[in-house]
């Protein structure tokens, strides 16, 4: 059996209505978690994410756990090889092939980046686009800056 993390509670009752439930379904289920321990401070979230991981690896719980908390990811031989478990703690990212992501699954260690930078050039919401809209619209009403 094999938990895998993918590399970020909005709750503590949200962390703790997931291991209630997992105890229940351990070998059964495969969880999908999408973000589910996110909080608006990463540190806290991470904190309560990385219990929660070392729970289920504990459990044996199969899970894909999708997360922007890269530093959860970091350290899994540490958890691993210090928490007993039937399960293996893996981190998998999407590829990049000539600058495009491939969507391509494969493990290894987070790579730091989530890309919001290809985002924001894509929806033109980048200093230097933004600031060319602003001069453009200055321009078209005869405002000067």
């Amino acid at each position: 059996m094999k938990t895998i993390l993918l590399t970020s509670a909005d709750s503590v009752k949200k962390a703790k209505d997931l291991l209630k439930f997992s105890l229940r379904q351990a070998v059964t289920a495969c969880f999908l978690l999408n973000e589910s321990l996110a909080t608006t401070n990463v540190a806290e979230g991470l904190y309560i994410a990385r219990d929660v991981v070392k729970s289920m690896r504990y459990l044996g719980t199969r899970a894909i756990f999708n997360t922007h908390m890269h530093d959860l990811a970091r350290n899994l031989d540490e958890v691993n090889t210090t928490v007993k478990g039937d399960s293996k703690i893996e981190s998998l990212v999407t590829g990049v092939e000539n600058g495009q992501r491939s969507f391509k699954v494969f493990i290894a260690p987070p790579q730091g980046v989530s890309y919001a930078k290809d985002i924001a050039e894509k929806y033109g919401v980048t200093f230097d686009k933004i600031k060319k809209q602003i001069d453009r619209q200055r321009a078209d009403s005869g405002v000067s800056p």
